[in-house]
């Protein structure tokens, strides 16, 4: 009886000493009984769990700092990119991407027509090993939410823990933090090509080409990183933009479909007809550093000119989501 009271007295200890330090912060809370979980995994005693809470931090940016330098070093370049690709988009990315970004750095892999396309088995797999690195790898900083009503491939997508992760990570200390592990790294960039490799992995359907159709939506999310690209001598979208026309066109041509979702750019109010190509949805979608290395080149008939021109008049089209939201006006 002795025992039992006094374990008792322990873990009313416990209960007070998180009580204490959360300061009404519930995030704080989730955390600690995290860790405390974890130590209860591991066998740990009453006595090392409150070594466990003694030794947290009490605010959350220190909190934060603490998970990071539990990473094991060996990660840490990825886990740098991870984090940079999930602050600089608008909405939450999906998880098939993150093992095309491990590719990336596995390989330093250019764009390239893979061999055969995913089968179904291998996009679970794919799925299943990303969200165990995740969650072993970056310490649950990044959860993956799972939306049933989507395609598989799409229905994955993986978010912050809290707002307050991202608002940590954009502090000009982390900012230094994530140069300093990888000064070369461009994340829309590295996720641009992660949706071009994507796209030409996938075996697409005739479902698949349909307006709000999965292509759609890789579209969208790809064109908006592509934008995003400041060039300088190691990024440039301009190649991988030819490589994703020429992987529409042979995906198109497989299918005897077009990309019907090119007709929302514009309505023929004025009699001129949607567009047809890649390079006019480029000029809708405001990719200017494609359009403009296009013109330079000087091989466009006029007929092709003037089509583009009306585009560029009638100006960017917002019926495609944040495909055409500049990342400099992001609040």
């Amino acid at each position: 009886m002795e025992s039992l009271n006094s374990n008792y007295k322990l873990v009313k200890d416990l209960a007070e000493q998180v009580t204490d330090k959360v300061q009404g912060v519930f995030l704080w809370v989730y955390l600690v009984i995290r860790s405390l979980r974890e130590g209860l995994t591991n066998g740990d005693s009453l006595a090392d769990l409150h070594r466990r809470i003694e030794a947290l931090p009490a605010n959350l940016e220190s909190f934060f700092k603490h998970i990071l330098v539990s990473v094991d070093r060996f990660y840490h370049k990825r886990m740098c990119r991870i984090f940079q690709v999930a602050m600089c988009s608008p909405k939450p990315v999906e998880l098939i991407i993150y093992p095309l970004l491990d590719d990336d750095l596995d390989h330093n892999a250019d764009i390239h027509v893979p061999s055969a396309k995913f089968t179904g088995s291998e996009i679970r797999d794919r799925l299943k090993r990303a969200r165990r690195r995740l969650n072993g790898r970056y310490k649950g900083l990044l959860e993956v939410h799972i939306n049933k009503s989507m395609a598989e491939v799409a229905s994955h997508r993986v978010k912050f823990l809290h707002r307050t992760v991202r608002d940590f990570f954009c502090t000009k200390e982390m900012k230094n933090f994530f140069e300093a592990q990888d000064d070369v790294f461009n994340p829309y960039f590295s996720t641009f090509k992660a949706y071009v490799r994507l796209i030409q992995s996938f075996n697409f359907s005739i479902q698949d080409m349909a307006n709000q159709g999965l292509m759609q939506s890789f579209l969208r999310d790809s064109f908006y990183f592509a934008r995003n690209v400041k060039p300088d001598l190691n990024h440039s979208p301009v190649d991988q933009l030819d490589e994703l026309d020429h992987t529409l066109e042979l995906v198109t041509s497989q299918l005897e479909c077009g990309v019907s979702w090119y007709r929302l750019c514009y309505n023929d109010e004025y009699g001129v007809p949607s567009c047809k190509t890649f390079l006019e949805f480029a000029v809708q979608t405001g990719l200017r550093q494609y359009i403009n290395n296009k013109l330079r080149g000087g091989r466009l008939d006029i007929e092709t000119k003037s089509r583009l021109l009306y585009c560029a008049l009638i100006g960017p089209t917002n019926q495609l989501g944040y495909l055409a939201v500049d990342e400099s006006t992001r609040s």
